[in-house]
């Protein structure tokens, strides 16, 4: 039939806050972000699985970490600002591209290199040689301003504080049912 399109629709039916329903969500909103972000989303316990990340939060690379703390919007920014600084487009900022980009406003030479190390540095353990690739600039980004001025405050350490505490209070309540544990009629907590 020329000239008449054609639209399915996808009806998923899962429980609210299941492992399905958050894994189909997240793959639905971060569409958007580089694949590294959305491997490392799809590898950890998210946001809306405290218990489960908190049990994995030794585990997770500081990459990951923040693939997961970061919002959407405040990565899909840092990717257009990595973009920018990456010159020759390979997926590795050099310390020179992002001279190129920062000289105007900061050339303190120091500082230009404490923040490429520091990226570099943020790489350390995942791959045989440290690189500046996307994941660990925004680590970076955390402790650096746009112009690789130091921050008074890091901001991804800030958000970890925020989760690690969230993650306190949620064992702290002893809730069952948040905690994901059955209890036996007399109100001991079940094997199950």
């Amino acid at each position: 039939m020329k000239g008449t399109s054609v639209f399915v629709v996808l009806v998923l039916v899962v429980a609210p806050n299941s492992p399905r329903t958050c894994l189909v969500t997240a793959a639905m909103a971060s569409s958007r972000l580089p694949e590294e972000v959305r491997d490392a989303r799809v590898r950890w316990p998210s946001l809306d699985d405290l218990l489960g990340l908190g049990e994995a939060w030794g585990l997770i690379p500081v990459t990951d970490r923040a693939a997961i703390l970061y919002e959407d919007e405040s990565l899909t920014e840092l990717q257009r600002e990595f973009d920018h600084r990456d010159a020759d487009g390979d997926g590795e900022l050099t310390k020179e591209e992002i001279v190129r980009v920062v000289d105007e406003f900061n050339s303190d030479e120091d500082l230009l290199e404490a923040c490429f190390l520091a990226c570099r540095a943020a790489s350390e353990g995942l791959s045989a040689t440290p690189r500046c690739t996307f994941l660990p600039y925004a680590v970076m980004r955390g402790g650096f301003d746009v112009h690789c001025t130091p921050t008074a405050a890091d901001e991804l350490a800030m958000r970890e504080t925020v989760v690690l505490q969230d993650i306190d209070e949620l064992l702290l309540s002893g809730d069952p049912d948040e905690l994901g544990l059955s209890l036996n009629p007399d109100g001991t907590i079940s094997d199950d």
